[in-house]
């Protein structure tokens, strides 16, 4: 972890599972073997990569390896995620910093952040009940 949030969104592994158990859970998947059809799988790929950056290419080819399956499964999935198939997104200092105020794990800084706004929160409680006392 850094001090401030990466500048680059790296489409990982992890993001990359999840979002195959989604199109499992929503019926994508082929029966019991969880395989998703090549082309539903490039498409939602496709819109996953587009609302981060429309110009990034995709490799898809190495998806299907040199037989282009019409099936993907996960072991096909994750081979290609791990040797590059979808290049890395550019993040603005705009998102840098929107990351920084929402997800505490995204940097130290971010941690920082969000204890701090946890004290003034607590002291502000605290505050209040103190002030009913009196009362």
């Amino acid at each position: 972890r850094q001090c401030l949030p990466p500048q680059n969104f790296v489409f990982g592994t992890m993001l990359m599972r999840e979002f195959l158990h989604k199109l499992t859970s929503k019926g994508y998947a082929h029966g019991t073997s969880g395989a998703v059809h090549c082309t539903v799988f490039a498409r939602y790929v496709r819109q996953l990569v587009d609302c981060l950056d429309p110009s990034i290419e995709i490799d898809f080819n190495r998806f299907g390896g040199d037989t282009q399956r019409l099936w993907l499964k996960w072991p096909d999935i994750r081979k290609a995620i791990v040797y590059g198939a979808i290049p890395s997104a550019k993040i603005t200092c705009i998102e840098r910093i929107l990351m920084t105020l929402e997800d505490a794990g995204s940097s130290y800084l971010g941690t920082l952040y969000a204890a701090l706004m946890f004290v003034v929160i607590m002291a502000s409680l605290v505050l209040v009940v103190v002030k009913s006392l009196d009362e």
